[in-house]
């Protein structure tokens, strides 16, 4: 089986998709349902959106905290975090939060989530939004 038949097969199985990045973490790509669920089961997970300002404003997930991957001082901000700490990333689309990755690998989170097609696909799903 090809290695990119083999990631659509265990993303469609799980619903994510783990990626080895470093020796501490790892990237987990979260479809919406396993995104709402770890939200729901685990309160110390960090909500991260990368999104402008101005999208944030229109709809965001509850508790998540605006940093602008587009702004200079994303990576600035980045570094900010706990590396120990928990995150699920997400942007519009998904497309910002994989341009966005060299940057958080760089930080070497101990679990870092990504919720695959952003928040468009959030709210196909029917989850909630916090305007």
């Amino acid at each position: 089986m090809r290695w990119t038949n083999l990631k659509s097969f265990l993303v469609f199985l799980f619903g994510f998709l783990p990626l080895a990045y470093g020796a501490n973490g790892s990237i987990i790509y979260l479809n919406p349902a396993n995104a709402l669920e770890l939200i729901r089961n685990n309160q110390a997970v960090n909500i991260i959106d990368i999104r402008t300002d101005e999208e944030f404003n229109q709809g965001h997930l509850a508790n998540a905290q605006n940093i602008d991957y587009l702004k200079p001082e994303f990576e600035e901000q980045i570094n900010r975090l706990n590396s120990n700490a928990e995150y699920l990333f997400y942007c519009r689309s998904g497309a910002r939060t994989q341009q966005a990755l060299d940057i958080l690998g760089k930080k070497q989170f101990t679990k870092l989530y990504i919720l695959q097609g952003g928040i468009m696909s959030w709210q196909r799903f029917g989850n909630p939004v916090v305007r």
